[in-house]
């Protein structure tokens, strides 16, 4: 929304007070952006995501032919003398926390896998490297030229380098607000996937009218279902600092200090040693010398949330896994396997309770899944390396969120 504010008054000849860039975003979100975000399923917004994507390219190729990169270079004393000046910053983890932003993705990878058809391992797999390569190539693009071309006068949103008399600059602008406009709606739908999650337990529509099928009005006297008000909320939220907040950086800054270093490192981590939690288990008593399980039952093919062709398919001595004893090796308490094998432990239980009180472990269900085709839809087993990862990812994502957050304190004292 501030990049909107930031924007599109420009485009129209109109905000040269904060008022009037404040009444711009708030009539073009409550025109545009609003009614996409009412949409049910991702999959409908398919054609803006498109548009968005590829206003994305045209816009890094402008970007990129605009920035006096020959001469903000030459007056520098050249690159050697860039690198050596400006290869390092106190605003490292600030920078890196906005960039994790840009590629953050893992939060609405199951709502956009379930709306993909005849979705498979091969098709998910052409979609992630495809979309992940783009837009690597495009943060890139923006990153280095816009850098080279403006140095430390560099501003938040690089299109405030230009001068609003350029045309190619305000045809920029314009893919920009389009970007904004497009994507807003996306990341309200994983906003709203999460929120009726935790509150309604993913009944997105609750109760239907007895006589015509369709979602019953809860709110504002039957005029709005549960749906609609909970997207309206997050609209709201979402204006509020919106229309407070003017500065493209500082809100880049701390969002992505936190935000990004919890979705990109901290969360995928956790999940991943989370649902593995039994085979985590298994592996680190084995290199205690000491497996004790208790016996569960017989091997079964648990339904994955969502889709009940997908299966998570038990090994044969599957069991449940309890907290490592006996004596630990040299490497145990330096690899803070204490922490992890916790985690594991409340993944366990937690993954038990989910698909307990889904009825998962129903003799209806199990034979339903069994008799499904699974041959693509089988999760891969997990890997030493994979943990290893895991762990990786959630250190880096705890000292970048400490990192991030101290940086932008002192930033601003």
């Amino acid at each position: 929304l501030i990049v909107v504010k930031d924007t599109i008054p420009i485009l129209i000849n109109y905000g040269d007070t904060t008022a009037q860039k404040n009444i711009v975003m708030f009539i073009s979100s409550l025109i545009l952006i609003l009614p996409l975000c009412m949409q049910r399923d991702m999959a409908e917004l398919a054609l803006t995501s498109f548009f968005s994507v590829s206003a994305d390219i045209v816009l890094a190729g402008i970007v990129a032919a605009l920035c006096p990169i020959q001469q903000t270079v030459s007056e520098a004393g050249g690159i050697g003398e860039i690198l050596s000046d400006d290869w390092a910053d106190s605003t490292i983890f600030i920078g890196l926390g906005i960039l994790s932003t840009a590629l953050a993705c893992q939060h609405s990878v199951f709502i956009v896998s379930g709306s993909l058809k005849d979705i498979t391992k091969n098709r998910w797999n052409v979609v992630t490297f495809n979309s992940i390569t783009i837009a690597t190539i495009v943060c890139l693009i923006f990153g280095i030229f816009g850098y080279l071309g403006f140095l430390d006068d560099t501003d938040s949103d690089i299109l405030n380098n230009f001068s609003n008399e350029s045309t190619w600059a305000n045809i920029g602008r314009g893919l920009l607000g389009i970007t904004m406009f497009f994507t807003y709606p996306m990341e309200c739908f994983v906003a709203r996937h999460v929120l009726i999650k935790l509150l309604y337990n993913g009944d997105m529509d609750g109760p239907r009218d007895e006589t015509t099928g369709k979602p019953r009005g809860e709110f504002c006297c039957g005029c709005l279902n549960r749906r609609h008000a909970i997207t309206l909320g997050i609209f709201t939220a979402t204006m509020i600092p919106g229309l407070a907040f003017s500065s493209l950086g500082t809100v880049l800054s701390v969002t992505g200090s936190v935000g990004a270093s919890c979705l990109s490192y901290i969360a995928p981590g956790l999940i991943y040693i989370g649902i593995n939690g039994d085979d985590f288990l298994r592996r680190a008593n084995a290199s205690c010398k000491n497996v004790t399980t208790k016996p569960t039952a017989d091997e079964a093919d648990l339904p994955v949330e969502g889709d009940v062709t997908q299966t998570m398919r038990l090994r044969e001595d599957s069991g449940v896994v309890e907290y490592p004893s006996g004596k630990k090796p040299w490497w145990w308490f330096p690899a803070l396997m204490p922490i992890w094998c916790s985690l594991a432990m409340t993944g366990v239980q937690q993954m038990h309770d989910q698909l307990t009180q889904e009825g998962a472990l129903s003799q209806e269900n199990s034979s339903i899944v069994r008799s499904a085709p699974s041959s693509d839809k089988e999760t891969d087993p997990p890997q030493v390396v994979d943990y290893a990862i895991a762990v990786f990812f959630i250190s880096f994502g705890s000292v970048a969120l400490v990192a991030g957050v101290t940086s932008n304190i002192y930033e601003s004292l």
